[in-house]
């Protein structure tokens, strides 16, 4: 079972909060996110950024091209699957040295979210977010 309470604190003890995964994880974690108050300034990605309609306003970069503020903490939470975990925080420890905790995300949580979510055509607006 996902630790929904962590997730949130985690959430709330980072001042910039930024989700890794433009893919489907990321399009059930972003509206669980937004629904509790938090969105995201950012979405990283391995590959070439670009907008979808899950990922609202909220812009897309490259790890190498995300323009970080020297001194800020950064909480990144991983929604991709757990194959790609170790390759990604390695990429974001190098972008982000000591700068960036994370926050990861199982193929389980996703799925956890998933059935949270529930059959919601328009998953930002769901109110069957609650466990």
């Amino acid at each position: 079972m996902i630790q929904i309470e962590k997730l949130k604190e985690f959430c709330a003890a980072h001042e910039h909060l930024l989700v890794y995964g433009a893919g489907q994880f990321s399009w059930t974690v972003l509206p669980f996110l937004s629904t509790r108050g938090y969105v995201p300034e950012a979405i990283l990605v391995s590959g070439k950024p670009a907008t979808s309609e899950y990922t609202k306003n909220i812009p897309e970069y490259r790890v190498a091209d995300f323009p970080r503020k020297r001194g800020s903490r950064y909480g990144i939470v991983l929604a991709l699957q757990e194959m790609y975990h170790n390759e990604v925080k390695t990429r974001i420890r190098q972008h982000f040295g000591d700068d960036a905790d994370i926050f990861v995300l199982r193929d389980g949580d996703i799925d956890r979210l998933m059935n949270i979510l529930g059959q919601s055509q328009n998953l930002w607006d769901s109110n069957s977010l609650d466990e």
